[in-house]
């Protein structure tokens, strides 16, 4: 689709805490420059374009273009997984060689604060991920000596936070082996202290126990398990880390009153992403197991949806 570039806007400091519901003088602080070194230009899409975005997806929707998330796709994320580790492999143990290839690389459509926009840089997605990490780890991981990603694929998140913090140490998860073997070779070939295990999400395995002083966190990971998450919780609750921090999609943050975001709810339900994990996070806060520290819908996601929504809790120690 063409679009026409004939608005043109840049999201900085100020938009970048308003997305997040950040300090803006702590942002500047901690992601400031960061955000300045990177091309966050945009162009806003028309009505007529949009409408057409709108009607492009609902035929997506009528064709069932879409696969389903589940127990079934584990079979794709091992084979997704193990071409980043062949690519890892052919590039002498480059990180960048680490990005899923699902990342947006071409002038498509994003959502952005209720507008469909196209971005001037190739790597705008890849480069918004690095400002919400950088600030969420910083603000909230800096403390824990020690940081587990479940669902870390690649483990270019964990990659990411150990060039942050290179003194802690880093446990990555994932229920595939060809991320185990990503885990081994980062830590022989650059010398951080990681640790890589398979782990299940449907079955965790209660034997693999969190460390004292520790963050866990999921980062567009744990949407794939549906309504399937009880038994993680459970799990996470008898370890009881120090903080828990989801940047996931999150159903219930959406605006049922608007049609931008009813089409994002619609495609979301129909890959069955996670549903209704907020309510139950809100219950078990009712029931003083948990508190929940912040909650708060980020306003911006690829062609589809908005899927960097942050939900941050620690379990109740005093249960």
């Amino acid at each position: 689709m063409k679009i026409k570039n004939n608005i043109e806007n840049s999201i900085g400091i100020n938009e970048f805490s308003k997305l997040f519901g950040a300090d803006p003088i702590e942002l500047h602080q901690t992601c400031g420059q960061l955000i300045n070194e990177l091309n966050f230009s945009y162009s806003i899409c028309s009505k007529e374009e949009s409408e057409k975005i709108n009607r492009d997806i609902t035929l997506q929707f009528s064709s069932f273009d879409f696969s389903i998330s589940g127990p079934d796709r584990k079979v794709d994320w091992q084979t997704g997984w193990k071409e980043n580790l062949n690519e890892f492999i052919a590039s002498d143990f480059n990180l960048e060689s680490l990005l899923p290839r699902y990342l947006n690389k071409e002038p498509r459509p994003f959502r952005f604060n209720g507008n469909y926009i196209i971005a001037e840089s190739s790597t705008f997605e890849h480069d918004f991920m690095s400002v919400i990490r950088n600030w969420i780890f910083k603000k909230y991981l800096a403390d824990s000596k020690n940081i587990y990603e479940f669902g870390c694929g690649a483990s270019q998140n964990l990659a990411f936070l150990a060039n942050l913090f290179n003194d802690k140490k880093y446990f990555g998860l994932d229920w595939v082996e060809s991320s185990k073997d990503i885990i081994e070779l980062i830590s022989a070939h650059h010398g951080w202290d990681i640790t890589g295990y398979k782990f299940d999400f449907y079955n965790p395995n209660p034997e693999i126990n969190i460390l004292p002083n520790s963050g866990v966190f999921t980062l567009c990971a744990l949407e794939q398990i549906g309504d399937k998450y009880k038994l993680f919780v459970d799990y996470l609750l008898e370890q009881k880390p120090g903080i828990c921090i989801h940047i996931e999609p999150i159903n219930e943050l959406y605006d049922k009153n608007s049609k931008f975001d009813n089409i994002a709810l619609k495609f979301h339900l129909s890959r069955n992403y996670l549903n209704n994990y907020l309510s139950y996070l809100n219950q078990l806060e009712s029931e003083n197991k948990i508190n929940i520290l912040k909650i708060k819908k980020v306003n911006f996601g690829n062609f589809y949806h908005d899927g960097y929504s942050i939900v941050i809790w620690e379990a109740n120690t005093n249960d």
